[in-house]
């Protein structure tokens, strides 16, 4: 087990004698297994807290300990152990500070840990998935969700997305080897979906590891019913084997893949507007630079940070508004947007990060998904769509010819006074 603390301001007495102590605490995997372990997230708050001991000056000393066994090697690890490894550094501190705030990635263990600071009445920021069960304010008055990947929002815009379109028969099929998130989501998605009579819902799961004969019986009812498909990638880089359909090098044999691949809506989070993108790249590089250095983490070449990561920058940044007990600084994050240098960030009625989703398609003969429509949720208004039309492209036809989508309450698709059913 080991306890780091990362250096805290010192105190001087010019300014006050004495300061108010906070102390964050961030309890990961030291070990770059996932998005969600240390040597990725960590840089992002430690750059963070800079920036808060620059502000605050001498009025504040802050300490930021990383909390971690380096037995825990997997996600599944630290879920049997956090209970252990938290509570034994909570209750051996030399120092009470005056505030503490637990500020983590979250992985499989979210629910235990949150339990666990429950019980402190501290403030716990996830700044990963986070599991509807953390929206129930009478269990978890504590918690903020302020990661991109609130189930919540992704369930509630594709609902809104599929009503907009009139679609009826809805499928989901999971890969059983997916990231947590997406085995946090598929579920979820089904329930919300089953509940509304509007949707016809069949849910397969499959495995990366059979063969492809798993999917006949799942694709030939989809193709029976079905008018469009949707992929939802962990991240753009996971596009490997759809761009290579997409894309215009394909032989003859291979246009049917290619069609197909060009009506799927590639369902992404959409990054916070207005965002400052000097500042994003700036902060990108050095929480690149942090990781090589403090973690021997490196990126590779065209490795993007994700907003996973920035997540626990926008976390030490929004927290600092307010200063109190951890329910009742909770409480405070319901329905408030905060102007942070990079961007602004808006939480809803239960401190959920509110988002936003980008519908891509392959357009114009291109292996990079185009962004055809964005879905907003804000204050301004609750969910729109913008535009209201999505581009679709029939490879029969001249391939420079483009055609906007009508969906018609028969649930075929008007183009040129022509019915298609894709």
């Amino acid at each position: 087990m080991t306890f780091r603390t990362q250096g805290a301001v010192s105190c001087l007495e010019s300014f006050q004698s004495e300061p108010i102590h906070v102390e964050i605490i961030s309890v990961g995997n030291i070990h770059p297994t996932s998005i969600s372990s240390l040597p990725y997230t960590a840089p992002a708050m430690t750059v963070a807290l800079e920036e808060l001991r620059h502000s605050f000056g001498d009025s504040v000393m802050f300490k930021h300990t990383l909390l971690y066994d380096v037995r825990c090697r997997s996600c599944n690890d630290l879920t049997d152990n956090v209970d252990r490894l938290v509570a034994e550094y909570y209750y051996s501190r030399q120092e009470q500070p005056n505030v503490t705030a637990f500020i983590a990635p979250g992985c499989t263990e979210r629910i235990n840990f949150a339990k666990l600071v429950r019980g402190w009445n501290h403030l716990l920021m996830i700044g990963g998935n986070g599991e509807l069960i953390f929206r129930n304010k009478q269990l978890f008055p504590n918690v903020i969700l302020a990661g991109k990947n609130a189930v919540k929002s992704y369930t509630d815009l594709f609902r809104r997305l599929f009503r907009q379109f009139k679609w009826r028969n809805i499928y989901i099929i999971l890969d059983t080897s997916a990231k947590p998130f997406h085995l946090l989501l598929a579920p979820n998605l089904l329930s919300a979906l089953a509940t509304d009579r509007r949707f016809d819902v069949k849910y397969a799961k499959t495995s990366e590891i059979s063969s492809e004969s798993d999917f006949d019986s799942s694709l030939r009812d989809i193709q029976a019913t079905s008018r469009g498909r949707q992929i939802q990638p962990p991240r753009p880089r996971s596009l490997g084997a759809a761009e290579r359909y997409a894309g215009s090098e394909l032989t003859a044999g291979f246009l049917e893949a290619r069609d197909a691949f060009r009506s799927a809506f590639v369902i992404t989070a959409s990054p916070e507007l207005p965002a400052n993108v000097t500042l994003i790249q700036s902060l990108n590089a050095r929480f690149k630079e942090l990781s090589k250095h403090d973690y021997n983490l490196t990126y590779g070449p065209n490795e993007e940070i994700l907003q996973e990561i920035l997540s626990g920058n926008y976390s030490d940044d929004s927290l600092w508004q307010f200063l109190r007990n951890g329910s009742a600084m909770a409480e405070l994050f319901s329905n408030r947007s905060f102007q942070l240098p990079t961007t602004t960030i808006e939480f809803d009625e239960v401190g959920e990060r509110k988002q936003s989703l980008n519908v891509k398609q392959f357009l114009n003969n291109s292996s990079d998904p185009t962004t055809s429509m964005i879905m907003r949720q804000s204050f301004l208004k609750e969910v729109f769509l913008e535009p209201n039309r999505l581009v679709f492209k029939h490879q029969r036809e001249t391939p420079s010819t483009e055609w906007t989508m009508d969906f018609a309450r028969s649930g075929a698709v008007v183009v040129e006074k022509k019915k298609m059913t894709l």
